[in-house]
C-alpha cells in the first residue's frame, strides 16, 4: 500500500511550483578547432520520427554566416530562466575567462566582461555553466573544481565552495525547473546540494556512471524532462535517465542534412523554464509525435496507443474511438491514469516529477477499469485533482 504521508508530501511539494513547459528548447555551442578564434551556437531540434538532432545555427549580427561567433573556446553555456537571453564564456587556461551576452530575439552579442575571480591566480578555466530557476548563474572552474556564482551586470564572481565527491573536469552542470542541480562529468552523473551559507562545501551524490565524452547537459521539456547530454565520443545527444544515469535513446548530430562532428568541446543549456502544458484535450486530438508512455508494467491489455480523433472509421459509424485517453470514465482508476499519460506525454514520460512518481506507484497493482476501492478513494480523488491540476494550470492548448 502507498506510504499516504508521501503521497501528501509530493502533492504539496507540486502545488508551489510553476506550470512546466511542454515546447522543448535546448542550445549547444560547439567551440569547433582549435585557436580558430570561432565557435559555434546552435538551436537543438530533435525530429521524433527520424530521431535525428537537427542543429539549427543561431543568427548573429556580428558576422554573416549564422551560428558562428568570434569567440575561439565558448565552452560554457547557460539561458535565462525565460529563455530569452543566452550567456556564454569564451575561457582558455591561457587567457582570461569573458562573459558574453546573446540576446535571442534580436540576435545581438554584447560582452559583459573580463570575469573577475575572487582568487586571481586560481588555476583552471570554466568548463560548465548553468542559470538557476531564479535567475543566478553558476559555473565550475577545472583543476581546482569550484563552484561559482557570476554578477551578470558585472561579471564578478563569487565562490559558492569546493565541489565535494565529484570532478568538474569535462561534462556540464543543469537544473531543473524545480531548482534540483545536477553534474555531468567523464565517469558519473551527480546530484549536487548547494550550500545554505556560501562559501561551504557542495556535497556530490554520484546518480550513476556513464560513457566518457559528454561535453554538455540540460533538461528537456523546459526542466521537467529527462537530462540530455552532448558527447563527442559519437557525435550525438544522448537522453539519460535522472534516476539512474542510464542511456535511454541516442540522437545522431545532424548540420544542413549531413551529420555533424563533434570533435573539440562544447556546452548544453535548456531554454526556456516556464512556459505552458497541454491538457488531455490536446493529447486527444493531437499527434503524440512518436512520443512514449509506460506506467508501471502495464500488460498488452492496457497497452497504451496512440488514437486521435472522437470517433472512429466511417465504416464503424458513431463508435467511439477505443483509446485509453477517449474511455476514461468515473469510479475506476481510468480517470487518473488517463491524467498520468496526459502528464507523462507533456513531461517526454520523465520521471524528474515526484507527484507523477507518486501516482504511477499509487497505480501499480490496479488496472484501468477496476472500480476504486474504498481504501483508495480518498487518496485517488486527491491524485486525480493534482495531476489533472498539473496538466491544465496555464494551458496553451492552442498552440
Amino acid at each position: 500500500m502507498c506510504n499516504i504521508r508521501k503521497l501528501t508530501a509530493a502533492m504539496l511539494m507540486f502545488s508551489s511550483v510553476s506550470a512546466f513547459a511542454v515546447d522543448d528548447v535546448t542550445y549547444f555551442s560547439d567551440t569547433l578547432q582549435k585557436n580558430d578564434l570561432i565557435s559555434a551556437i546552435y538551436r537543438v531540434e530533435i525530429d521524433p520520427i527520424s530521431s535525428h538532432a537537427n542543429l539549427i545555427p543561431l543568427p548573429t549580427d556580428l558576422v554573416p554566416a549564422d551560428g558562428i561567433v568570434p569567440y575561439d573556446h565558448i565552452d560554457a553555456l547557460a539561458a535565462s530562466p525565460d529563455g530569452k537571453i543566452l550567456w556564454l564564456i569564451n575561457s582558455r587556461e591561457d587567457v582570461v575567462s569573458e562573459l558574453i551576452k546573446y540576446e535571442v530575439d534580436s540576435a545581438t552579442l554584447m560582452s559583459v566582461g573580463v570575469i573577475e575571480w575572487p582568487i586571481a591566480d586560481e588555476k583552471g578555466d570554466i568548463d560548465q555553466a548553468t542559470v538557476a530557476p531564479d535567475g543566478t548563474l553558476y559555473v565550475t572552474k577545472k583543476v581546482v573544481h569550484h563552484l561559482y556564482t557570476i554578477d551578470t551586470s558585472n561579471a564578478k564572481a563569487t565562490l559558492v565552495g569546493d565541489v565535494n565527491g565529484a570532478l568538474t573536469n569535462g561534462g556540464d552542470i543543469a537544473f531543473d525547473q524545480f531548482g534540483s542541480l545536477y553534474l555531468l562529468n567523464q565517469t558519473s552523473l551527480y546530484d549536487l546540494t548547494l550550500p545554505g551559507s556560501p562559501p561551504a562545501p557542495v556535497n556530490a551524490v554520484e546518480i550513476g556512471g556513464v560513457d566518457e565524452g559528454y561535453t554538455g547537459l540540460a533538461f528537456r521539456v523546459g526542466g521537467v524532462g529527462n537530462l540530455i547530454g552532448s558527447n563527442k565520443g559519437n557525435n550525438s545527444f544522448n537522453e539519460l535517465s535522472v534516476v539512474d544515469g542510464s542511456l535511454i535513446v541516442s540522437y545522431p548530430m545532424y548540420l544542413n542534412g549531413g551529420l555533424f562532428e563533434h570533435n573539440l568541446g562544447g556546452d548544453m543549456t535548456t531554454g526556456p523554464l516556464v512556459m505552458c502544458s497541454k491538457t488531455i484535450g490536446y493529447w486527444k486530438n493531437h499527434s503524440w509525435l512518436g512520443a512514449s508512455v509506460t506506467i508501471n508494467d502495464m500488460s498488452d491489455e492496457f497497452a497504451i496507443t496512440e488514437v486521435i480523433g472522437r470517433f472512429g472509421t466511417k465504416a464503424e459509424g458513431d463508435k467511439p474511438y477505443d483509446g485509453m485517453l477517449w474511455r476514461a470514465k468515473g469510479k475506476t482508476y481510468s480517470m487518473l491514469y488517463a491524467q498520468l499519460i496526459a502528464a507523462k506525454l507533456n513531461t517526454s514520460n520523465s520521471y524528474t516529477v515526484d507527484l507523477l512518481n507518486t501516482a504511477e506507484a499509487f497505480l501499480d497493482g490496479k488496472g484501468f477499469d477496476d472500480p476504486v476501492s474504498k481504501a483508495d478513494r480518498a487518496m485517488y480523488s486527491k491524485l486525480v485533482e493534482a495531476v489533472t491540476a498539473f496538466n491544465e494550470d496555464n494551458h496553451c492548448d492552442s498552440e
